[in-house]
């Protein structure tokens, strides 16, 4: 559980709790042909709120679940305003409970929370001659102006307050992250740094000697330790990467292109075979961290596991609203445990992944970027599926 999804998960816990006591309470107040389906359509409202509520806990910026939830919210509010009267009081508590509790961009607030209004204005209007209240004095303009009214002082709230903790708060998970594969990195540079000189002096040693056979073996390992520092650099421009938040248009060959090139040397025994192309706008920095983790995981596979004939497939799928990349090979697969941890966005074993922080870059990168990643086994090996928009 996120921080902050803490909070919109305690809310809706409570609001479903809450629901369902209102309900109990109009009971003297709803006619008796009324009754059943008021109750039924109160409690499948209220009851439809716990998943969403779970859900949230791990993904508090889900676009899809906070518009769902402001849905539900709506639902909740027209059953009660056509059977009740004043219920336009429950229309803005829970307007100002969505502006202060619930984690959306200010672009997405806008939009999710100006269509609830329109829709619960148009539902008033509509049901205007038949709804079963009295509407008192209570003009068609005081209404809509005092729904409108809300509805600004929503948008201030979230703008001011909700949006700018929700970017502090992912900014801080991000700069974590920055922290936690920084500190890797000065590990593995202080161990490694004075080794290829070590091994060099070595080397010059045996070979004064004319000890060629020890020669070899401290090249072999100079060469080793070489290959070390490689992945450190490697990890440097990922870092790199990270602290860049532009987006940008780009096609996704163009950043494969630039990935494969950073590899170049590690691949020219793999087959990579390169299917479809697609456009997105993108942070194009994690964009090539994530394809540059994905190829490091499948060349330590094909290292761990001496693959004969290595090989990596990539297809890139352009759907009607949506991109789909699907990156395979045939290096073994993901270790059980290792599967378990990415469910749990955990770190992985260092032993089984290299440097064990590679795939958990994925998905803070795919989350990062709005996007999902799923990784499985297939036939062969190791299958990531990332869905993109």
């Amino acid at each position: 559980m996120t921080r902050l999804g803490r909070i919109p998960f305690t809310t809706l816990l409570l609001a479903a709790v809450v629901f369902l006591v209102i309900t109990a309470q109009e009971y003297s107040e709803i006619s008796a042909e009324d009754w059943p389906f008021f109750l039924s359509s109160r409690v499948i409202l209220s009851l439809s709120m716990i998943p969403f509520a779970f859900y949230l806990k791990k993904h508090p910026f889900s676009t899809w679940a906070n518009a769902s939830v402001c849905g539900l919210m709506l639902l909740y509010t027209l059953l009660g305003h056509y059977y009740r009267p004043l219920y336009n009081a429950c229309f803005i508590q829970l307007l100002y409970i969505y502006a202060f509790l619930f984690f959306t961009t200010r672009r997405e607030f806008l939009i999710i929370s100006f269509s609830k209004t329109a829709i619960y204005i148009w539902f008033y209007l509509y049901t205007y001659e038949t709804v079963k209240y009295a509407h008192g004095s209570e003009t068609k303009a005081d209404f809509i102006a005092t729904v409108l009214v809300a509805q600004i002082v929503a948008i201030v709230i979230h703008s001011f307050f909700t949006a700018e903790r929700g970017l502090r708060e992912a900014a801080h998970e991000r700069f974590g992250l920055v922290g936690r594969h920084a500190s890797n990195i000065v590990h593995d540079i202080k161990s490694s740094i004075n080794i290829p000189f070590l091994y060099l002096s070595e080397a010059k040693e045996s070979l004064s000697k004319k000890d060629y056979a020890q020669t070899q073996n401290h090249l072999l390992q100079l060469e080793a330790s070489l290959k070390q520092m490689e992945k450190t650099v490697f990890d440097l421009n990922q870092l790199s990467k990270l602290s860049d938040n532009q987006n940008q248009k780009f096609k996704i060959s163009e950043v494969l292109a630039d990935t494969m090139d950073l590899l170049k040397k590690r691949l020219l025994n793999v087959d990579v075979i390169i299917t479809g192309d697609s456009e997105i706008e993108a942070n194009r920095g994690l964009a090539t961290s994530v394809f540059l983790n994905l190829f490091l995981n499948s060349l330590d596979s094909f290292r761990r596991r001496k693959v004969d004939n290595p090989k990596i497939e990539i297809q890139i799928i352009k759907l009607k609203c949506s991109k789909k990349i699907i990156f395979t090979d045939n290096g073994g697969g993901f270790s059980q445990d290792n599967l378990k941890a990415l469910r749990q966005g955990k770190t992985l074993d260092k032993a089984e992944s290299n440097s064990g922080i590679g795939l958990f870059l994925i998905q803070e990168n795919m989350r990062a970027l709005k996007s999902k990643v799923k990784f499985e086994n297939c036939e062969t090996g190791a299958r990531v599926e990332i869905n993109i928009g």
